[in-house]
């Protein structure tokens, strides 16, 4: 018996990002800003934090998350993601946009970066079917 291989048809998805820099209170906060991403106009993505990385300085991303009642094996509380990126490429696509966006943010002119809002338009192909979130 031969098999077919059938060939899945990719999913083009649109989403926005906006990025808000802030202004860290505290010298040992690692957060550098939030994201919030909008899938095809539709559903809105809040609270993506991006964080610093202390060892090496290198910016990561973290999806909105709550504290759970578990703690692990040093007693620190764990936290469970809300949302997430269901595959690794979809995963890798979105946080590196995201990541981009920020890059391109902080670049900007001294003054600029920290108080304007830019927002970027993604197209991509998606092969799975900041703070004040409006």
């Amino acid at each position: 018996m031969a098999k077919t291989a059938e060939k899945e048809e990719q999913k083009t998805m649109n989403y926005t990002i906006q990025v808000n820099e802030v202004r860290a209170t505290r010298a040992e906060s690692a957060v550098r800003a939030y994201a919030s991403v909008t899938f095809e106009g539709a559903f809105k993505v809040c609270n993506i934090a991006i964080l610093e990385n202390r060892a090496t300085g290198e910016p990561f991303i973290s999806m909105p998350n709550y504290k759970t009642r578990r703690v692990d094996e040093k007693n620190q509380p764990q936290y469970q993601d809300i949302c997430y990126p269901v595959t690794k490429e979809f995963r890798e696509q979105l946080y590196g946009d995201i990541l981009a966006e920020y890059r391109n943010q902080t670049k900007t002119k001294p003054g600029q970066g920290r108080e304007q809002e830019q927002k970027n338009n993604y197209n991509r192909a998606n092969t799975s079917g900041g703070r004040g979130c409006r």
